[in-house]
């Protein structure tokens, strides 16, 4: 009798020692998970974080993101140098920790498939907007430009359910900031039609036209045809994309 006790008090302590194991390692790997977030967050705003990021970002995120710290510096509302700066480093903060998130399969490929889509609509969007503004020609499919800040908050919405499980308040709130900024209507309604940010705009407009194989018009003579507005552009990525707001 006191041998069978023996023998299952035993296996209840053999029981919770490995229990006791199994959370120590969970804690072990969430710790360092933890400490890998922070260290690569801060790696991601130098040239080595940056080349890391190109195992998940092609060249046009780069190109873009450049440029919207020139634009952010320009732009009287815009913050200035120091929010150019803030802008580029969050997102590319956001863009690691996402990264790990994928690496370490808490984030999966079927996640992205919505959320891929949303991006591709509004980057193609952007191109068409800046074709279709040229010579200071309005653009007749979203003349004030909701159209376009409407598809940013429908991303922030798919990003803030993607992300909020995962990634502090503090960095939600940063996240916000940035499209806040990005979809606020008179700052994009400066960038498509003020002379100091078509340098900018321009390089932007053809890094994603390249990357979705369209054209970006040179003049004017895009514009003036508003049937081309509303024509089907046809992605490189096999789907159609109908500029309707």
């Amino acid at each position: 009798m006191k041998e069978g006790g023996a023998a299952s008090s035993s296996g209840a302590g053999s029981s919770s020692s490995a229990s006791s194991g199994l959370r120590g390692v969970a804690a072990v790997k969430g710790l360092a998970h933890r400490a890998e977030k922070k260290i690569a967050s801060r790696a991601a705003t130098s040239d080595v974080g940056k080349k890391l990021l190109r195992e998940y970002l092609d060249d046009s995120a780069f190109v873009c993101l450049d440029a919207l710290k020139k634009i952010a510096a320009k732009d009287p509302e815009g913050g200035g140098a120091k929010k150019g700066l803030w802008l580029e480093n969050t997102i590319l903060r956001l863009a690691v920790k996402i990264a790990l998130l994928f690496q370490h399969e808490q984030l999966l490929p079927r996640h992205f498939v919505r959320l891929q889509e949303m991006i591709d609509d509004m980057l193609v969007d952007v191109v068409r907007k800046w074709n279709n503004t040229r010579g200071g020609a309005r653009d007749a499919l979203d003349t004030d430009h909701e159209g376009l800040a409407e598809r940013v908050s429908d991303l922030e919405k798919d990003l803030l359910r993607l992300l909020s499980p995962h990634i502090s308040p503090k960095n939600i709130d940063a996240m916000l900031e940035v499209l806040a900024w990005i979809k606020e209507k008179q700052r994009i309604e400066r960038l498509m039609h003020e002379k100091a940010f078509e340098p900018e705009m321009k390089l932007i407009a053809e890094s994603l036209a390249k990357q979705y194989g369209l054209s970006v018009a040179e003049s004017s003579a895009a514009a003036d045809d508003e049937s081309s507005a509303a024509a089907e552009v046809t992605l490189n990525k096999s789907h159609s994309y109908h500029a309707v707001i």
